[in-house]
């Protein structure tokens, strides 16, 4: 049997055995990005290619270049909230909050669950990204994470501690770090390209809440309350991914393509486990107690920490990607569907359209333009823009989260990056 025989069956088998276990696990948000893909909505699963394709579609590496690309830097970096935007703030910064019903109207911006604030920053080192062939060796470390904080104390600030009412200050969060170096490959089968990426990854940290129960009440006399927040943490651990690809090139002018990223990925933590228990108590706290005792001997606060002996596991993101492109008048377009199953970090349950446009007409400067609606962000805008000098290309994008005007935009993200073709 031929080369291209051998990869389509270890391709076939791999692909829907991976597609069953990979549709019932934990998909989570896509961490690798590079300025094209912000600059274009993320509308880029048929269209990224060279060492930008792992992540996304690693079948794309099948559309062999007859170069080798190096990454010299990547920096990308995002921050969004779940209800907050640019608008709110600038309204209520400053203002008199006790006319116009401006506390209630601003209290009312935060959900009931609380204010979620999310976060990701991702760096690719010098020179640790190269392609050539259809081949690519890629290397990433990245941060990802959010945290909840409860309604609660918005309510006191503004409104002051209710006689009757119990506020509840449970809290939710959960953050990763870890480090990884992926192999990828694409091939084609009989007019489609396929393609895979497995990766090593080395966890470096990881902090989640997995419970608490906290609340305060007051009445006619007295502050009582108590909480507990039961936090798994560790230090470091060692983990693996699969991601597999398929690419339909020239239909009618038309690409196709759809991926399975982070199929079967987890992280198995092992390196200074440990289970916290943090806890606080609101002991008959009242303004002559307090004369008598001072608050350090009414209001108490301490942690427990348990090592853990066995090791506990993290799903890692995956996403299911389908996408199609095609060029029209020196511009290319692109459209995407992008969908999660868990509301987990950066994943959402609800799926996400992205349509990118990129005009590249005559000149070394192409401009890209995207648009998204779904997903945790609900609404997203990108704008973005690439430079070439000589051998050197430099791509920059920035988006705006939640909404489409700046002013209504609840987070932002931004990405720079450096890279080289030799033998361009």
């Amino acid at each position: 049997m031929n080369k291209n025989g051998n990869f389509a069956i270890k391709f076939l088998i791999i692909f829907f055995i991976l597609l069953g276990f990979g549709a019932a696990g934990d998909l989570n948000g896509q961490l690798r990005k590079d300025p094209r893909s912000l600059g274009m909505g993320g509308a880029y699963t048929t269209i990224a290619r060279d060492f930008f394709a792992v992540g996304v579609n690693p079948a794309n590496l099948g559309v062999v270049r007859n170069y080798i690309a190096m990454q010299i830097v990547q920096v990308n970096f995002g921050v969004s909230n779940s209800s907050l935007s640019i608008f709110e703030y600038n309204k209520f910064n400053g203002a008199d909050l006790e006319v116009d019903n401006k506390k209630e109207e601003l209290l009312a911006l935060i959900p009931d669950e609380g204010l979620s604030i999310y976060f990701d920053f991702s760096i690719q080192p010098l020179l640790a990204n190269i392609s050539w062939n259809n081949m690519a060796v890629t290397t990433d470390i990245y941060s990802v994470g959010e945290v909840t904080i409860p309604k609660a104390p918005f309510e006191v600030i503004f409104k002051g501690n209710e006689i009757g009412v119990d506020y509840s200050l449970e809290a939710g969060g959960e953050s990763l770090t870890a480090a990884e170096i992926g192999f990828s490959n694409g091939g084609q089968i009989k007019g489609f390209l396929v393609g895979y990426t497995v990766r090593a990854i080395k966890g470096l940290t990881y902090f989640g809440v997995d419970s608490s129960d906290a609340n305060f009440l007051t009445d006619t006399s007295k502050i009582v309350g108590k909480g507990e927040y039961f936090v798994s943490s560790s230090k470091g651990g060692l983990g693996y991914s699969l991601d597999v690809g398929l690419l339909k090139v020239n239909v009618g002018g038309i690409h196709f393509g759809m991926a399975l990223i982070n199929l079967l990925g987890k992280i198995n933590w092992s390196d200074s486990n440990e289970r916290i228990k943090y806890f606080y108590t609101i002991d008959n706290l009242n303004l002559n107690r307090v004369a008598k005792k001072g608050y350090a001997a009414l209001v108490n606060g301490d942690n427990e920490r348990t090592p853990l002996e066995e090791t506990f596991s993290t799903d890692l993101p995956r996403i299911l990607r389908i996408g199609a492109s095609a060029s029209y008048l020196k511009t290319l377009i692109a459209l995407d569907y992008i969908q999660g199953f868990s509301d987990r970090l950066y994943s959402s349950k609800v799926g996400k359209f992205a349509l990118g446009m990129e005009y590249y007409g005559e000149s070394r400067t192409p401009f890209r333009f995207g648009i998204s609606a779904g997903g945790r962000e609900g609404k997203e805008i990108g704008l973005g823009l690439g430079v070439r000098l000589l051998k050197i290309e430099l791509d920059f994008a920035v988006a705006m989260r939640g909404a489409y005007k700046p002013n209504n935009a609840n987070g932002f993200e931004v990405s720079m990056s450096i890279w080289t073709a030799l033998g361009y």
